[in-house]
């Protein structure tokens, strides 16, 4: 397998082109991690949206009620967001990507 370096669809990775979504917590901790990570891929196309507000939330009982929850979404597809983590940690300096080397084992 050869490392895509764009964030394009490619054989054999479902559901890239789905949209994923970072929860708060996952995008607190890539903050963390990768500083100004959710802004970039805001800028990259990522759209932020209210969890009440901007999503059609269907229950059991019905339709959930739309309101503004200050709850944060950062929604990509999964090929924008593997790309930008894969950017990030290849610039880190202690790490380094050998294409074409298959694991056998752990």
């Amino acid at each position: 397998m050869t490392m895509c370096a764009s964030a394009a669809p490619r054989a054999g990775v479902p559901q890239s082109r789905h949209v994923h979504v970072l929860l708060a917590r996952g995008a607190n901790e890539i903050e963390r991690l990768f500083p100004g990570f959710p802004a970039e891929m805001v800028q990259q196309g990522a759209q932020v949206l209210d969890a009440a507000r901007d999503v059609a939330w269907l229950t059991p009982g019905g339709w959930g009620v739309r309101f503004d929850s200050g709850f944060e979404l950062c929604c990509a597809t999964r090929d924008l967001i593997e790309a930008h983590v894969r950017r990030r940690t290849l610039a880190l300096p202690n790490v380094t990507l050998q294409d074409g080397i298959s694991v056998a084992t752990w």
